[in-house]
């Protein structure tokens, strides 16, 4: 198994979110292709023990996070637009469950917009450790669920992300997180930042000896014959 991780970056500062050349499958586990390559997040000494990696691809977000034993369930937040105040809610439940929600006003976060079953599509997984109970969860999120703040990400966008242990109550008022900033990066920028990386090598084999049946953009996964 493939145990390269990128190197860490310090909360409040940029990261990239790669574009996935391979289906991410969700199931707890970082060994889809997409994630050994893709830099990992965490905060600095003292502040809550996540780590967090993101990709995408043209149908969805994914985000994968891990935890010691001892960390509360993570809460993310997401503001696509740095000069609007709308954003998500995503919080986890110590079930492996997420709830997600709509904010008008991420920054204030007065009121949460009435939101109706069959509003978000998320999937995601939770695995418990055996024997040091270590937490990692793998999350996708439709770019769909986002329309409320126009969709898919574009190439060289930057969005900011924050992520604190889930409150036990919110009558304290929102909870705070110094946000990290999160660029997307396309195909090509993707394919230069990690192109060298073992676990993409048999992707960039596959995409310089074949082709792929369909155009444009065939539904996932793609079926590629020799040319």
């Amino acid at each position: 198994a493939l145990l390269l991780i990128a190197p860490a970056v310090a909360i409040g500062a940029e990261t990239a979110c790669h574009w996935s050349f391979a289906p991410i499958q969700i199931d707890g586990v970082a060994n889809d292709v997409a994630w050994p390559a893709a830099p990992t997040w965490s905060g600095p000494a003292g502040s809550p023990p996540y780590r967090v990696r993101w990709a995408w691809d043209r149908a969805a977000l994914f985000v994968f996070a891990e935890h010691p034993a001892g960390a509360a369930a993570p809460e993310l937040t997401l503001r696509p637009a740095a000069d609007k105040p709308g954003g998500y809610r995503f919080t986890a439940a110590d079930d492996g469950t997420w709830h997600a929600a709509f904010l008008p006003d991420l920054i204030d976060e007065p009121l949460v917009e009435d939101v109706k079953p069959g509003d978000f599509h998320l999937q995601a997984k939770l695995v418990v450790d055996a024997a040091t109970e270590f937490r990692t969860w793998e999350v996708r999120v439709p770019w769909t669920d986002l329309m409320r703040t126009g969709g898919r990400a574009e190439p060289g966008e930057r969005w900011q992300f924050g992520i604190v242990p889930k409150p036990e109550s919110r009558e304290a008022g929102p909870a705070q997180a110094s946000p990290v900033t999160v660029a997307f990066l396309g195909p090509g920028e993707t394919a230069r930042a990690t192109g060298a990386h073992p676990a993409l090598q048999t992707v960039f084999q596959a995409a310089r000896t074949s082709r792929v049946v369909g155009s444009p953009d065939p539904p996932l996964p793609y079926h590629v014959r020799p040319a």
